[in-house]
């Protein structure tokens, strides 16, 4: 998933205009997703119509995150300070 290796439940990614790349959070950790532009890009194809939020772009700093559920499989949008707080108060796998 977008390069992610953890454990968290919960785990957030957007596009970092100051690394030029997708980044994920997990409350504990945060990196760059290297080189996973190409699997982001498919994946904002397909709910990028559905948003009406800025989630990073080369010349915009992100104002929002997607964060995954990867024990329900879901997702969802959050803005970016909530989201961060929300990650870092997540229960340590």
């Amino acid at each position: 998933m977008l390069g992610y290796r953890g454990t968290a439940r919960f785990v957030g990614f957007w596009w970092d205009s100051e690394l030029d790349d997708v980044s994920w959070d997990d409350g504990i950790d945060s990196e760059d997703a290297t080189g996973q532009w190409e699997e982001w890009s498919a994946y904002l194809a397909q709910i990028g119509p559905y948003l009406r939020v800025n989630l990073g772009r080369t010349d915009e700093e992100a104002t929002h995150l997607v964060i995954f559920d990867r024990a329900e499989k879901y997702a969802l949008v959050a803005w970016m300070d909530e989201g961060l707080a929300f990650l870092k108060n997540q229960p340590v796998a």
